[in-house]
């Protein structure tokens, strides 16, 4: 079952941290806005208001140093949601937009909103995954990629390659496809194909789509990725790690939410059975993808059943 609790609005945090891991730029914006040259500098630029000049010539290096310093130092531990670092950098911005003399539109007259954050584990313990009558356990044949709440039934599954979809390339592994209610099944860890470099911000990318993207948008039930013949790593570490959903219900929209979809990525027996007596064999289709030369899209013939409760 879920818990609920109760934060701080992630708006303002989410994009002076995000400044923060960027502050060696932002000081450098902060220093040119100060050495610009006098209004009178340039006759075809209109001198600034006198308020906005009174505002910039208010901005100081020391200052804006001491504040990025603080908001990404190791003592705030990532300022992760919900944590006391998060609370520490929040009540830290309100300090100094109360300082500023800025008019706070927060809740009762504040900075702060509140809003309901709900909290899921992953029921390791009762996970599988169960392909032609033999059912795989959670870490020894499979791990969770994600976790956006439980994943129950049992669903056909459509390999997709890589999984993006990048328009101006003219790249879509989904044309022609039905995905509703379905399992996709891509390569991973996922990244973009070979050669195709993607500018991303957190879960947002441009000019491209994610397989978690691709899966919400299409109605897919989720995700298996099968991993490369080097992916051990990966699946140790995610063994200890994406067991749990935290995220505001109904989700507000950021380039750091709780992925979308539930995805796992499995050991290679689980490929094996899963692509036994299909199209391609496991070690085809990895083989081609280590290449970078992706096999079409096609549907599987067997079904698969996947129960991912919560706790």
């Amino acid at each position: 079952m879920g818990t609920h609790g109760r934060g701080l609005q992630p708006l303002v945090v989410e994009v002076l941290g995000a400044w923060a891991r960027n502050r060696h730029v932002a000081l450098a914006l902060g220093l040119t806005a100060l050495l610009a040259p006098a209004p009178g500098a340039f006759a075809q630029r209109p001198a600034l208001p006198d308020a906005v000049r009174a505002a910039a010539d208010g901005i100081e290096a020391d200052q804006l140093a001491r504040d990025l310093a603080f908001l990404s130092s190791d003592a705030l531990l990532g300022r992760n949601t919900p944590s006391a670092g998060f609370d520490s950098a929040a009540a830290y911005i309100a300090r100094r937009l109360a300082g500023a003399g800025i008019t706070p539109l927060g809740d009762a007259g504040g900075f702060f909103q509140y809003y309901d954050l709900r909290e899921q584990h992953a029921d390791t313990a009762a996970a599988f995954l169960e392909i032609g009558g033999r059912r795989f356990r959670f870490g020894d044949a499979f791990v969770l990629q994600s976790f956006a709440g439980p994943l129950s039934g049992t669903f056909a599954a459509v390999y997709v390659g890589h999984g993006w979809r990048v328009p101006a390339q003219g790249i879509d592994p989904y044309a022609g496809l039905d995905l509703s209610g379905k399992l996709l099944l891509a390569h991973g860890p996922p990244g973009p194909p070979r050669g195709i470099e993607i500018q991303r911000i957190g879960r947002v990318t441009v000019g491209a789509t994610t397989p978690w993207a691709e899966a919400r948008s299409r109605g897919a039930a989720g995700i298996l990725f099968v991993g490369s013949a080097g992916a051990r790593a990966e699946r140790d570490r995610a063994r200890r790690a994406n067991l749990v959903r935290r995220e505001l219900e109904p989700p507000v929209p950021s380039a750091y939410a709780a992925s979308p979809v539930t995805s796992v990525l499995v050991r290679p027996g689980v490929a094996k059975a899963l692509l036994a007596g299909e199209r391609l064999s496991a070690g085809e289709l990895i083989r081609r993808a280590e290449a970078g030369e992706y096999a079409a899209s096609f549907e599987l013939g067997k079904r698969v059943t996947v129960q991912i409760p919560v706790a």
